[in-house]
């Protein structure tokens, strides 16, 4: 590989991670590319486009290993606790806030959002917010459907919004401070869970979310809402708990 080669596919990167779906001719340096728009099939050679597939991937599985990691059951397992058997039975946050504690819940809350928030940075870094974005996905499903816990996981609030954090950080920032103000007032985690994932989509978009990005964080908010059908069927009858007992 050539010295020009070596700029074409670092310009490439660039341009890819810069999340730009149209054609910019200022991505290469002088001397490496010209204005014609047909210069964008340099960025699609054999080589550049098998690295950046295979990384993609690669990203892509990682972060649903990753979201696997069900912190849930790890931290009452230590406690010689069965999560699936204690409150609710499903293995997140709140369920552990209820059973086992506050500062065992608010641990399993930090570490289920830092899966998503690692897997988003680490796949926007390689591939621009639309990698990001799918990397978030697949780290909310592997929370959802873990494989190292016979897929029995969680619902992915949390790991959706450390997506969030890592791709749209303002938008992030005030649906935090909703979830926090629904959480004070009415004491049930489902209503600021549901709440703020269906206005994770208009957020993102408000904050300069757009094509594939979208797609994927919509994706994930589908997922997750799907996640807390039963407790909307709880709220509709009136009898979702609260995440402290009175």
């Amino acid at each position: 590989m050539g010295l020009n080669d070596i700029k074409t596919a670092n310009a490439c990167d660039r341009w890819a991670r810069s999340g730009r779906e149209e054609w910019d001719p200022r991505a290469f340096p002088p001397g490496v590319g010209s204005a014609d728009p047909n210069d964008r099939g340099r960025c699609h050679s054999p080589v550049h486009s098998k690295s950046m597939t295979l990384g993609s991937i690669a990203v892509v599985l990682g972060s649903y290993l990753l979201g696997s990691v069900d912190f849930a059951v790890l931290i009452a397992r230590a406690k010689g606790l069965d999560i699936y058997s204690k409150g609710s039975g499903n293995p997140g946050a709140s369920n552990v806030y209820r059973s086992i504690g506050k500062k065992a819940g608010m641990t399993v809350l930090g570490l289920d959002l830092l899966k998503g928030l690692l897997a988003a940075l680490v796949g926007a870094a390689v591939g621009g917010p639309t990698l990001g974005a799918a990397a978030g996905l697949t780290a909310v499903a592997g929370h959802c459907y873990p494989v190292f816990h016979h897929f029995r996981g969680g619902k992915g609030a949390a790991t959706l919004s450390g997506v969030m954090f890592a791709l749209y950080p303002v938008a992030t920032a005030v649906l935090l401070v909703v979830f926090i103000v629904l959480i004070v007032t009415t004491h049930i985690a489902a209503i600021g869970s549901i709440v703020v994932t269906l206005a994770a989509v208009p957020g993102a978009w408000l904050t300069g979310g757009r094509g594939w990005a979208l797609v994927w964080v919509g994706a994930a908010v589908a997922l997750v809402l799907y996640r807390h059908r039963g407790n909307f069927a709880r709220l509709l009858r009136g009898i979702e708990r609260k995440v402290v007992e009175e």
